[in-house]
């Protein structure tokens, strides 16, 4: 297959969130598990279900707000009847929308059918392509691209800017398997997730496309579920559609996931018949393709995507979590604060001190009490071949270590500064507990168990 050589597009000026780039893109909501059904009994269920755990969700996020604030009974109930308030208006406005959506897509794919020339294209090929953004992957990176071969007809990878080798693993995933797959590699520092995924859109050169995360990996040919079976599938579709791909997410190693949400969720429009026009813009912290309203929508009946979601180094994402919340705080309270002196802050408020070793001290122990939860693969089938190899290899990163039965400590084959760290004093009587209680719902602290 003809390799392209790499590409380099350069950054772009953004004033205000000069930080936002890949690193926005695997912060994504979970939802329940739902299996794919054409019956109307099923989808109803579904609908129901997802509706009772929003308003679930957004009621605990008002307890949150409500237990944390230092206010009189008499504010505090007030903020929370504004709170539950709002949440019901914003859940009325989403069920408006969905009503409204049902009764315009029958008018919408009238249109699609009448003007359907200027919908499609002609350039596209029949087949797939992968666009995969990455920034500082390096570790996941070789696993998640070799996943896609035999699915993918194109493999498009994008490096954000990475200071890490993930460019270099790139470019020899490319001279490696170019000549199974077609594979473009692109340079693109500084630039949006969703400028990025542009680009990759702009590069495709097949009708089906797959915007895929640097830290996920398909099973490919094991189980009755893969993504040969899949691709099969799809080889029938020939009507614009957006198919949602449900997936497992892996906390801290291979062997472990949340001890606070569901193993899996229904994941998301991960795969895309692709039509003219469409294009990624940024909505707040997310990059959301718009999916025009004629389009199907489908989801697939099992797991098929393995997320390795915090399979990162503590320091990653402890940066992450911060980014995100200085993110969040620049958009919704118009905080002008750069981003360095929001995260000394975001520190001292949560952890009560701002050094970087002792923050990293105090992360660690809330991360392993709300990440040790054992996988159980006996629900989901076998890992995805890619994993599996790893861990035969003995090639694994990170793991935890265990005491009575516990999960203590994760450990980083390429990062020892914890275990060679002495706490303080102050570390020491650091009070967990309380800091656990300050930030879950009632509800969340009864499955960790405190």
């Amino acid at each position: 297959m003809q390799s392209h050589v790499a590409l380099h597009v350069g950054p772009q000026s953004h004033q205000r969130f000069e930080h936002r780039t890949v690193d926005e893109g695997n912060d994504r909501r979970r939802n329940e598990s739902v299996l794919l059904s054409n019956t109307h009994d099923i989808e109803r269920h579904f609908r129901a279900s997802h509706d009772e755990q929003r308003i679930s969700n957004r009621y605990e996020g008002v307890r949150k707000i409500f237990l944390r604030e230092n206010k009189s009974e008499g504010e505090k109930r007030s903020q929370l009847n504004l709170n539950c308030y709002s949440a019901v208006q914003s859940f009325a406005l989403s069920s408006t929308k969905t009503f409204l959506k049902k009764i315009l897509k029958p008018v919408a794919s009238l249109n699609y059918f009448i003007s359907k020339k200027k919908y499609e294209s002609n350039e596209l090929r029949e087949g797939v392509s992968a666009v995969v953004v990455a920034r500082n992957e390096s570790y996941n990176l070789p696993i998640v691209l070799e996943s896609l071969i035999g699915f993918a007809d194109q493999i498009i990878c994008i490096d954000n800017g990475s200071d890490d080798n993930s460019l270099m693993k790139m470019k020899s995933f490319q001279e490696k398997f170019s000549h199974q797959v077609q594979i473009d590699v692109i340079e693109a520092p500084g630039r949006l997730l969703g400028d990025c995924r542009n680009i990759g859109l702009q590069h495709s050169k097949f009708n089906w496309h797959l915007r895929w995360d640097a830290d996920m990996v398909f099973r490919q040919q094991i189980g009755k579920y893969n993504s040969q079976w899949l691709k099969e599938k799809i080889k029938h579709i020939h009507y614009p559609t957006a198919i949602k791909l449900a997936r497992i997410n892996l906390s801290g190693d291979f062997h472990h996931m949340s001890s606070l949400f569901a193993n899996a969720d229904e994941g998301e429009f991960f795969l895309v018949r692709r039509t003219k026009n469409l294009k990624y813009t940024e909505h707040e912290k997310f990059d959301v393709l718009g999916i025009p309203l004629f389009y199907d929508e489908l989801k697939i009946p099992e797991v098929l995507v393995f997320h390795l979601e915090k399979l990162k180094s503590l320091d990653r994402i402890i940066y992450r979590n911060e980014y995100f919340a200085w993110r969040k705080s620049v958009i919704t309270s118009n905080n002008t604060q750069d981003f360095e002196s929001f995260r000394n802050e975001y520190r001292m408020k949560l952890f009560g001190i701002s050094n970087p070793d002792s923050v990293k001290y105090r992360f660690h122990k809330k991360f392993i009490i709300l990440n040790s939860a054992p996988i159980d693969m006996k629900l989901y089938g076998p890992y995805p071949e890619q994993i599996q190899k790893v861990i035969n290899e003995g090639n694994e990163r990170f793991s935890y270590k265990y005491e009575n039965g516990k999960a203590v400590a994760r450990l980083d084959k390429e990062d020892s500064s914890l275990e060679n760290y002495i706490p303080t004093k102050e570390d020491l009587e650091w009070d967990i507990i309380a800091h656990l209680k300050n930030i879950l719902s009632e509800k969340e602290q009864k499955k960790i168990g405190i």
